[in-house]
């Protein structure tokens, strides 16, 4: 199943909530930050996280998308870790409803936001995961 919603729609999106980025950055607090999470990952795994990345930033992130992809629902937050070190790889935000086409674009602007933004340590060490379009392989 697709979900559409054009490549203009994306844009237009993507342009306006950019200057909301910096905004959520800066006024969120780590307790917000961590009843946001809350939403989305078990304790467990939010307090492997805190040692892995920054949730403020974190969820930041969660905020922007939210706000930039309206229309996207974050189903998880899970870590992902080195099956035979079991060190931390990467957070992954699944996404519960979106195609290939807007995984492409979340994940692109999501990159290019956090680069733009300064925000390296987590452009590398967050990725999207569209659930449906994983299925659907």
């Amino acid at each position: 199943m697709q979900f559409g919603i054009s490549s203009t729609e994306l844009q237009t999106n993507i342009t306006i909530s950019n200057n909301i980025y910096t905004i959520i950055l800066i006024g969120i607090s780590e307790k917000d930050a961590l009843e946001l999470l809350k939403r989305y990952a078990t304790d467990d795994c939010i307090n492997e996280i805190k040692k892995f990345i920054d949730i403020k930033n974190l969820a930041s992130l969660v905020l922007w998308l939210l706000n930039t992809f309206n229309w996207i629902r974050i189903s998880s937050i899970d870590l992902a870790e080195d099956i035979e070190s079991s060190q931390p790889l990467f957070v992954e935000i699944h996404l519960d409803n979106c195609g290939w086409d807007e995984w492409k674009e979340i994940a692109r602007s999501t990159k290019d936001t956090l680069n733009r933004e300064g925000i390296h340590d987590i452009a590398s060490k967050v990725i999207i995961v569209c659930d449906q379009a994983i299925q659907a392989i």
